[in-house]
């Protein structure tokens, strides 16, 4: 009896343990894998799609809306520190003194790098400011009227004569009128009237010649006035041109920068005015190279971090100041001169690259060297309007698909133009608005004319 008892008590614990078990597997296994959206049964005749479907029961969906986020992408790009070559010229045709910098020194904008033999050009200077003390005096003779030049050009003297021929024709107009009555009366012979009106003939004669006289010396004196005066700048403007070509005989540096060449020495005669002296490496900062892909993305401002294969380990910060929007195989191609990493086509890629420089923060400029290479990394942070990656399906060539509900709870597919992606949220370029309600999780299942509700979770 004890026996039965026992074999009774071990038969029930067996069977209520087989049944515990297999409750918690259809609870825990079972159940969920049926309703799993990825589960192969899922969108069969027995899956759970279609249970809620011949139910009529809504499909558990997740919704979210369309907001604008902060979004970050960092792009990679070989390069090197890179500077403006700075040719500086030698204009003046003469002997090189000496020279005062060697290449590599470091120069700043306005230092003296060579000098030249100033002793003819010394000549020139001095002949010049004399040449302009001459045409000072000479154009004070001219307003005084004693350069013996210009002798018929002194309207004063002329004015003076005229003034006594006038007066001169003025009597003898009295005189006539005197002689005439006298000579009406009788009592003066006519030949004393002739001879007066004689000399009225002279007195009118010499006062139209005075004053044509006084016109043109008047007009003259203007002329020889504008001309002295045109003579003295002239000359001025030769002793400041001496003087500016006197100030090219020191070399100087037209910027700050680093001597790269020095192509002059002491003791050489330059025979061609503007030859390059010397080339100067003016301004720092790092060219970097980046693929095609991300030309549109960076922008001027965008943070950067330098990585030199020279200082390892030190990191260099720096921001994007010039974009070149010019793609070219500046960094690999056919010029590349190393094997260029493939992409798994198959077949040579040539990688398309566009040049993005970046000031260098200059805390740093001090420790850096130009031509050192390495490469950048570019952070793109971009506040843009963005939407879940969950929401966007059938991602293809930068559009996709995703699932709007309106204000009257109606589901409707739209088509998208996407960007950037970062932090599981994806830039939306183009075809919804700040607001709009999207389906994030559950609309994979979803065909024409299902019910949904917005659920917390989605199974």
């Amino acid at each position: 009896m004890f026996r039965m008892i026992r074999r009774n008590f071990w038969f029930i614990l067996v069977c209520s343990a087989t049944v515990i078990v297999c409750i918690l597997l259809l609870k825990e296994v079972f159940w969920p894998a049926w309703k799993n959206p990825i589960n192969r049964t899922y969108t069969s005749k027995l899956g759970y799609a279609n249970y809620l479907r011949k139910a009529k029961k809504p499909f558990p969906v997740k919704v979210d809306t369309v907001k604008f986020r902060t979004l970050i992408r960092h792009h990679m790009g070989e390069g090197l520190i890179g500077a403006d070559s700075v040719m500086v010229p030698i204009i003046p045709l003469d002997h090189i003194n000496s020279v005062l910098i060697q290449e590599g020194d470091r120069v700043s904008k306005g230092q003296i790098l060579a000098e030249l033999d100033e002793t003819e050009i010394r000549y020139k200077v001095e002949s010049a400011n004399l040449a302009v003390s001459i045409a000072k005096a000479e154009l004070e003779r001219i307003k005084l009227g004693t350069n013996y030049l210009v002798a018929q050009e002194r309207p004063e003297p002329d004015r003076i004569r005229l003034k006594a021929f006038e007066e001169q024709l003025k009597i003898l107009s009295e005189q006539e009128k005197v002689f005439l009555n006298a000579v009406a009366s009788g009592t003066l012979p006519p030949i004393e009237l002739y001879d007066v009106q004689n000399k009225m003939a002279l007195a009118r004669k010499e006062v139209e010649e005075y004053r044509y006289k006084l016109k043109t010396s008047q007009s003259g004196q203007i002329q020889s006035l504008i001309v002295a005066e045109s003579q003295l700048r002239d000359a001025e403007l030769n002793a400041m041109s001496l003087q500016l070509r006197f100030s090219k005989y020191k070399i100087r540096s037209p910027s700050d920068g680093v001597v790269a060449q020095v192509l002059i020495h002491p003791g050489e005669f330059n025979q061609d005015s503007g030859k390059p002296a010397f080339v100067i490496a003016s301004g720092m900062w790092f060219d970097c190279y980046v693929d095609q892909a991300a030309i549109a993305q960076i922008q001027p401002g965008d943070k950067a971090q330098l990585y030199l294969e020279a200082l390892k380990g030190y990191l260099i910060s720096g921001r994007v100041f010039k974009v070149v929007p010019i793609v070219s195989f500046a960094s690999g191609g056919p010029e590349a001169t190393r094997p260029i990493t493939p992409k798994g086509s198959g077949s040579p890629e040539w990688p398309a690259t566009f040049k993005v420089q970046i000031q260098i923060d200059e805390e740093y400029l001090d420790s850096l060297y130009h031509g050192l290479t390495g490469f950048a990394r570019i952070e793109v942070s971009r506040k843009v309007l963005s939407v879940p990656n969950s929401a966007v399906s059938g991602v293809s060539a930068g559009h996709g698909i995703v699932h709007v509900i309106n204000k009257d709870n109606q589901r409707s597919l739209k088509a998208i133009r996407v960007g950037m992606e970062d932090g599981g949220f994806r830039e939306v370029l183009s075809g919804l608005s700040e607001g709009d309600t999207i389906i994030t999780d559950g609309h994979q299942v979803l065909e024409d004319g299902d019910l949904f509700e917005i659920s917390d979770s989605v199974d």
